[in-house]
């Protein structure tokens, strides 16, 4: 007989409560039917009991974006879903806890390894992140003349002051050089040429070393280069042979007209030529033979030769090229084709946009029509009776439209090309108008240290919760998540409390002293003794215990089996109660079994 004592677990956590909203009225006053209505199959419900106003619930649910109800009313749901969308992302990312997280100068060093993280941390504006949400200081400025106009308005007090109060100030005044020029960039909207010639100014970017607002150095930029400087010359379908492929769409039998053995029988009579992109035969085939060649021809689009050879002398290269000095180029071309107004230049842009395009898209339905035509290969070579036949013959139809698609792409190729030559810009290795506009810089420039600047709000966040009062805190003073430590008996480990900080100064000032304050919270965050979690990298403060024993013979015996533990967590969040500081802050879970 054996015996087997099993134990219990105990799980403590705070509730969650759920928000409900009340129901909406529309204009004429009469109440909504509920939006938010538990349907369990969308594709179940009648016409009479679909919502009248999507719910943000319904915007964000597949199954009634994809069902019969959001049909109903595209016009309605279209424009009001993504309002909808982004007011929660706003409202979560208002209702976010503002937890004042550290405020700490010196470490005291403690036995133990050192921890990137500690207790206390809190994810960076809480709902924001995990929405995709990052703050505006952080984003690349955007708006037209209106927009920056009351920007730099409210800038203008940052200025003014003598200490970083927030992480938006604290993130400008970071990178106050670059997000000055864009700020002045932004205010010029689409006018390129106006956000070329702020680049060039005293205070703009080229030739510059970039600043903070206290005058530390941030980096120098450098435009970036590219392969082509016009986009017409870099296309030259003609070097990249197609024959093969062709081939293999014959063999494959996708063209009704042509037989899979076309290439196999009449080879020495007629090949593809790759640089005219079409079945040339010799004088003397006629008949059925030149039938089949005409058919195969009809799938393709002849390239023009004379447009081939006004783009081949046209070399790749690097623009600006190496080793030239890229601001002074960019002048330089500016100057150079000053007699073309700015609003051709920009039209000859667009219009390579849209060639390049083109071309992305011919390339992928060059892929597309490989697949396929492979596909067909490897089954008829690889025959499995009656199903292999039937796929066959499913494939050959969405091959031959792929490649009625290429013809239709190469055809809208040759015409851009035609209209680049009449334009003047295929020629050569002259100075065309198609070979610079001064979007490329503006656009080059835009958007740069992006990474760095979210990195830098991050930090912020992570150090502060955007709560800069804990900055000012006069020496002496206890940071306050020690202080709440040391109120909470279970923080306590191995009889000895938390490692404690006092402040030698207050780190209100410029961000050199922000970031000392940032660095200090760091090294007491790393002087902590506490393990960590290795995938989320958050801190555990626990420990476990365990242990077996079998008494007994093969006839008769008793198993003990004990597994205990205890684990604290921390997670975002502030104190639930006033009395209760530590309610929020952590979660214990314990498991015990004999």
């Amino acid at each position: 007989m054996r015996w087997l004592l099993f134990g219990w677990a105990v799980a403590l956590a705070a509730p969650a409560w759920a928000r409900i909203d009340p129901v909406p009225e529309d204009r004429l006053g009469a109440p909504l039917r509920d939006p938010v209505r538990a349907f369990t199959d969308w594709s179940e419900v009648a016409e009479a009991d679909c919502p009248i106003i999507p719910s943000f619930a319904l915007c964000t649910d597949p199954a009634w974006i994809a069902s019969a109800c959001a049909a109903l009313d595209r016009r309605r749901a279209q424009p009001l879903c993504p309002r909808l969308v982004e007011a929660d992302q706003a409202q979560a990312f208002a209702d976010a806890p503002r937890l004042p997280l550290l405020s700490a100068d010196t470490a005291r060093d403690v036995d133990g390894r050192l921890r990137r993280f500690g207790p206390g941390q809190v994810d960076r504006e809480g709902a924001g992140l995990a929405s995709g949400l990052v703050g505006p200081h952080a984003r690349p400025v955007q708006g037209g003349t209106s927009t920056a106009q009351v920007e730099a308005r409210r800038h203008d007090g940052w200025t003014r002051n003598c200490s970083v109060q927030s992480c938006e100030e604290y993130v400008r005044e970071a990178f106050y050089d670059y997000v000055v020029f864009e700020e002045r960039a932004a205010a010029a909207g689409d006018d390129w040429r106006a956000v070329f010639e702020l680049i060039y100014e005293a205070d703009g970017l080229a030739n510059r070393t970039l600043r903070r607002f206290r005058g530390a150095r941030i980096a120098d930029l450098t435009p970036a280069r590219r392969q082509y400087r016009n986009r017409f010359v870099a296309f030259q379908p003609w070097q990249a042979n197609l024959a093969a492929l062709w081939v293999d769409v014959v063999r494959a039998g996708v063209l009704p007209d042509v037989p899979a053995d076309f290439f196999d029988v009449h080879g020495g009579e007629c090949r593809f030529d790759p640089v005219r992109n079409a079945v040339q035969c010799q004088a003397n085939v006629a008949g059925e033979v030149a039938a089949q060649a005409q058919a195969l021809n009809r799938l393709l689009e002849p390239f023009d030769p004379e447009l081939a050879a006004g783009i081949q002398p046209a070399a790749p290269d690097f623009f600006p090229p190496n080793g030239a000095d890229p601001w002074g180029w960019h002048r330089q071309m500016s100057d150079a084709l000053a007699v073309v107004p700015d609003e051709r230049l920009l039209w000859l842009d667009d219009a390579q946009r849209s060639f390049m395009e083109l071309r992305a898209e011919r390339a992928a339905t060059v892929e597309a029509l490989r697949f396929w035509v492979g596909n067909i290969l490897a089954n008829l070579q690889n025959p499995g009776g009656d199903d292999f036949s039937d796929l066959i013959a499913e494939q050959r139809p969405a091959a031959l439209a792929v490649a009625r698609r290429l013809r239709a792409l190469d055809r809208k190729i040759q015409q851009a090309l035609a209209e680049a030559a009449e334009w003047g810009c295929l020629g050569g290795d002259a100075l065309t108008p198609c070979d610079w506009s001064p979007r490329w810089l503006a656009e080059d420039l835009r958007g740069r240290f992006v990474q760095a600047r979210a990195e830098a709000e991050t930090l912020c966040q992570q150090r502060t919760a955007n709560n800069f009062s804990w900055l000012h805190a006069p020496e002496g003073d206890r940071n306050w998540l020690q202080a709440e430590h040391d109120r909470a008996p279970f923080c306590v480990v191995g009889g000895e409390p938390v490692p404690g900080c006092t402040l030698r100064r207050s780190y209100v000032g410029d961000t050199p002293a922000v970031e000392q304050y940032f660095s200090t919270v760091q090294a007491w965050l790393e002087s902590l003794e506490f393990p960590q979690d290795p995938e989320t990298g958050r801190v555990i403060i626990g420990g476990t215990a365990s242990d077996r024993l079998d008494v007994g013979s093969g006839l008769f015996g008793v198993d003990f089996l004990f597994s205990g533990g205890w684990r604290l967590e921390t997670v975002t969040g502030g104190p639930a109660r006033a009395d209760d500081p530590c309610a929020n802050l952590f979660r214990s879970e314990a498991a015990v079994s004999v």
